[in-house]
């Protein structure tokens, strides 16, 4: 037989609040699967409250209605002040909802994965720990949220989860919705646990006096009006499509372009295109057409009932019995509950917030959204995902004692360090290996293709705006990196190396009698040269060029590139200085004159 119903009695715990004296006149929350519960409570006190001594602090709710209170514990995210009595005492409305809603307040921008890869379960671990964060430039949030994952699937390895422009909350919100893992509460003796499930035997049962069953009851029978019943109950069905297609791009498979499917109903219409999702394979990208389909599936019948059970939380299963509809008589799966009662206060004040009819006393009462135990759930998805438009820059990044030249891997990708990361990560550790885009590159090997070193500042791009997929676009000059090219050699078209190689087209205008209008006010005609570095050894250095064109005496040592300028000066100044010492003729200081740098040349 179902418990009886006593003496309704609300209460609010909250240390914040002392030894003060208040009296509960209203409860109202509402509960969600992959939803923070938010419970709105009204209370009334002969003692003055600063709404900042409250706020963020912990605090317990309890709905006393019988055998099984309603319990909620979590943190007061608002509190207001200032409405009065008629006895002059004072009204209070405050706001409980779940410690893990203070990750709203921070955010960060971060890599996750980019140096061993990262799976779903560990970044839940990260994000509700703040491990990831604990050195970055928000700091750790230092927060005891607790935790239980009841994830039955293997997650894919991730090298490169972005958390872009959005709290550590909704971070993890979109993740585990893009991957068909709910969440939901349970209540204990002095915290609440957020529970990660992907199945839906993570539920647990209702306790309705030892049994999950709950009597269909509309208050026209014979049963007592104060035992635990459904007193109504009640299905609405919608129309969905019939399948969904996922198309993804993977480069590194021989056959990038993948296009998967799942059936969503057999009396559906129509059907669902997605591009984009990110999965690596077909074997992934099934999983994920599948998890794609139940999400649609198991909103197209949704069952609301009414009842007096508070047992039924969002994330419980029960029996309903006795209900006339032979189709009814089913196990259901609540998806979400809302909560509300209110008592007789002690004096006369102005209207609650939930309604005209807050004014007098209301019993207990839970309204249900529930589904079909045997239909999977899958969280809506409803967190938006950063769309990242224009460039941001970041730089080259290496691994330690790679050399002096370009570190990349067996495909030509680099990785780099992001500049807007907040994440603080070992050398080679800050992303995944990315692409570069090269004006030009076909089959076999054949392209184009000038190496970046290590600190190299480049810009990067986001195919379809995904964070996830980003490309390095360019490279661009700054203060550690000159352009080859600058005002005071704008005329010519350089291709400088790391070791100082150069292919350079001198682009100025011609001249019949010998001037030119270029604004180096050479007396040269254009030329095509390419240059191999001077090498300084003992006494003698060497410099040898190809060049098509005339030469013009100094105006050759303006040709090389800074630092070939700065080896011959060197170099020069040494045998000039030798020969100083046994001649006894030369001032330490003489400069040695360009214009006698000596070369190899073919015209």
């Amino acid at each position: 037989m179902n418990g009886r119903r006593t003496e309704l009695l609300l209460h609010l715990s909250a240390p914040a609040l002392g030894q003060i004296e208040i009296f509960v006149t209203a409860i109202e929350g509402t509960e969600s699967l992959s939803e923070l519960y938010r419970y709105e409570i009204e209370f009334t006190s002969g003692d003055a409250i600063d709404p900042n001594d409250a706020i963020g602090k912990p605090a317990k709710i309890t709905i006393d209605a019988g055998d099984n209170p309603l319990v909620a514990h979590g943190i007061l995210v608002e509190f207001s002040a200032g409405e009065l009595t008629a006895t002059r005492d004072y009204i209070y409305r405050c706001t409980l909802a779940p410690k893990v809603a203070l990750l709203e307040l921070s955010r960060q921008n971060l890599v996750y994965g980019a140096g061993d890869g990262i799976r779903l379960k560990d970044l839940i671990d990260n994000v509700l720990a703040n491990k990831a964060g604990a050195n970055s430039t928000s700091g750790g949030h230092g927060l005891d949220i607790r935790h239980e994952l009841r994830m039955r699937r293997q997650y894919p390895e991730r090298k490169q989860v972005v958390q872009y422009g959005e709290s550590d909350l909704a971070f993890l919100r979109r993740r585990c919705e893009h991957d068909g893992v709910f969440f939901f509460f349970e209540q204990g003796d002095d915290h609440e646990t957020i529970v990660f499930g992907d199945k839906n035997d993570a539920f647990k049962k209702a306790d309705i006096d030892g049994s999950d069953a709950l009597v269909f009851n509309d208050k026209r029978g014979a049963a007592r009006a104060d035992d635990l019943a459904m007193t109504r109950f009640c299905a609405t069905a919608k129309p969905v499509p019939g399948s969904i297609f996922l198309r993804d791009y993977n480069e590194t498979k021989s056959s990038p372009s993948m296009k998967v499917s799942a059936a969503i109903s057999d009396q559906g219409f129509g059907k669902v295109v997605e591009y984009g999702l990110h999965f690596e394979d077909e074997d992934e990208g099934k999983a994920l057409a599948k998890i794609r389909a139940e999400e649609i599936a198991c909103r197209r019948t949704l069952y609301v009932g009414t009842c007096n059970a508070p047992q039924l939380r969002a994330g419980t299963v029960f029996t309903l019995v006795d209900h006339p509809l032979a189709a009814f008589a089913d196990r259901f799966l609540v998806v979400s509950a809302t909560h509300s009662a209110a008592v007789q206060p002690p004096s006369a004040f102005s209207p609650l917030p939930f309604g005209p009819e807050s004014r007098t006393a209301r019993p207990y009462t839970n309204v249900v959204t529930c589904i079909k135990l045997a239909t999977p759930f899958r969280p809506e998805r409803k967190t938006p995902k950063p769309n990242v438009s224009g460039l941001f820059t970041a730089q080259i990044d290496a691994e330690p004692d790679h050399g002096k030249r370009a570190w990349m891997d067996d495909r030509g990708r680099y990785k780099v360090r992001f500049a807007f990361d907040d994440g603080e990560y070992q050398a080679g550790k800050a992303s995944d290996f990315i692409r570069q885009s090269q004006p030009y590159l076909g089959p076999n090997a054949t392209g184009m293709h000038f190496p970046l070193v290590e600190g190299t500042e480049v810009v990067i791009g986001y195919l379809n705006g995904d964070p996830d997929r980003p490309v390095v676009v360019g490279a661009v000059s700054d203060e550690k990196n000159d352009d080859p090219v600058t005002k005071d050699n704008h005329t010519r078209n350089r291709l400088v190396t790391a070791a100082n190689v150069m292919m350079e087209i001198d682009d100025r205008e011609a001249s019949g009698n010998g001037s030119s209008s270029g604004s180096s006010g050479s007396k040269d005609a254009p030329y095509f040269r390419i240059d191999t570095p001077a090498e300084v050894s003992g006494r003698s250095f060497t410099g040898t060029y190809l060049r098509m064109g005339k030469a013009t005496g100094k105006e050759e040592f303006a040709l090389l590139p800074r630092a070939s300028q700065q080896k011959i000066s060197a170099a020069m100044k040494q045998i000039q200085a030798g020969a100083g010492s046994s001649a006894g003729t030369t001032s330490p200081s003489t400069t040695a004159s360009p214009a006698t740098a000596p070369s190899k040349e073919t015209t």
